[in-house]
């Protein structure tokens, strides 16, 4: 039985399914090899009530800022000062693991552990395009083994970027708790709705995510405003950052486009997990009008829980997780406001795709239930 070490980022909580897309997926993991146990696991986490919890006091955690700040202003790694790292590092180099992986977090900032436990032993599962967000990341080859990738976009890219060998890397498609997105009543539709100020007969136009430009809701709310149709309604579920809504000048941006059409669009600010799936069951359609190259479509896979057909562009992983018959596929080019408007409006227009669309989605998400997510972890485990 492999014996395999998680490590989380600094104040990530495991485990924990209501935020964030990486400690849902860990938990998913933990739960299920709890049930199962194909490999002896640890996750280690400085909020956890399990085996691998790293204590922070008050002076840790101001040492850890103090880090922070002298990384990103001042471009000094003083890893010494980082005391959850260098707490994991003493826990890890304790035990004889076959394998520890990084989730998330600087992930260029575990030099230290692969000269303690050998590269051989380092695997990176890669969330997001690094290669594109970090250019502190040139170095991470010589850091990492093996590389778990959420899409063969993602795969691609390091195999590329790192000249990597390709039994080094490996796909593992994200997933989502399928008990979380059961179904809700009429009546309880119908009360949300009315809570929103949506009526019974409005078509909703779902946006889940940031608000942040590279996910394209400016160029969203463009289409909606040019539509002209009362009957047709946005609802934007997400805040500016994380769970909070403080202001950029990106919101505000949003806020002086919407001023004249508040009534066809609904921003509800940053909804918890565990309430989510009732918005996503009082919308008609979901959008995913990202405008940069996405590593995965986590939103898209909740979405195709609750029979939802999309429209989304085409961008990096994304697509991967959806397909013609689920989702109307678009490019994010020049004309992306004209190819959404032309999009929802032909799904407003012709009930009878959506209902097709929307029973293919369900059935697409099959694909990516938990079970199916743990398969191919321990796969991935048992090959490597």
């Amino acid at each position: 039985m492999k014996k395999v070490c998680i490590v989380y980022p600094p104040f990530a909580k495991y485990p924990n399914k209501c935020y964030g897309a990486v400690e849902i997926l860990v938990t998913i993991i933990g739960e299920e090899n709890n049930k199962q146990k194909k490999i002896d696991l640890t996750v280690i986490s400085a909020n956890s009530d399990e085996k691998g919890t790293v204590k922070l006091n008050i002076v840790d955690k101001i040492l850890i800022l103090l880090y922070r700040f002298f990384k990103k202003v001042l471009k000094l790694n003083f890893f010494c000062l980082n005391r959850y790292y260098y707490k994991v590092l003493k826990k890890i180099v304790k035990e004889n693991y076959d394998y520890v992986i990084f989730e998330a977090g600087q992930v260029s900032n575990y030099e230290i552990f692969s000269k303690k436990i050998g590269k051989e032993k380092m695997i990176c599962h890669v969330h997001q395009d690094i290669v594109e967000q970090d250019n502190n990341t040139k170095g991470l080859s010589e850091i990492y083994g093996k590389f778990i990738g959420v899409s063969n976009f993602i795969v691609n890219r390091l195999q590329k970027v790192y000249n990597l060998e390709a039994k080094n890397v490996k796909v593992l498609l994200n997933c989502t708790t399928e008990d979380d997105f059961c179904e809700i009543s009429e009546q309880e539709r119908s009360f949300l709705r009315q809570k929103l100020k949506i009526k019974q007969d409005d078509f909703v136009v779902l946006f889940v995510g940031r608000l942040l430009e590279i996910k394209g809701i400016y160029q969203l709310i463009q289409a909606i405003e040019s539509i002209h149709e009362n009957k047709i309604k946005l609802l934007i579920l997400g805040s500016t950052y994380s769970k909070k809504d403080r202001e950029t000048e990106f919101s505000k941006k949003l806020k002086d486009l919407i001023k004249d059409f508040e009534e066809n669009i609904i921003f509800t600010g940053h909804v918890s997990h565990e309430e989510i799936y009732k918005y996503y069951q009082i919308a008609n359609i979901q959008v995913i009008p990202t405008i940069c190259e996405e590593a995965a479509g986590l939103v898209a896979i909740e979405g195709m829980l609750c029979g939802l057909p999309i429209i989304a562009t085409r961008s990096g992983g994304l697509i991967e997780y959806i397909d013609d018959e689920c989702a109307k596929i678009i490019e994010k080019d020049e004309k992306i406001v004209e190819n959404l408007k032309t999009s929802i409006l032909e799904l407003y227009t012709d009930t009878e795709k959506c209902k097709k669309m929307s029973n293919h989605s369900k059935e697409r998400a099959k694909m990516f239930t938990t079970q199916k997510y743990y398969d191919d972890f321990i796969k991935i485990m048992e090959e490597w």
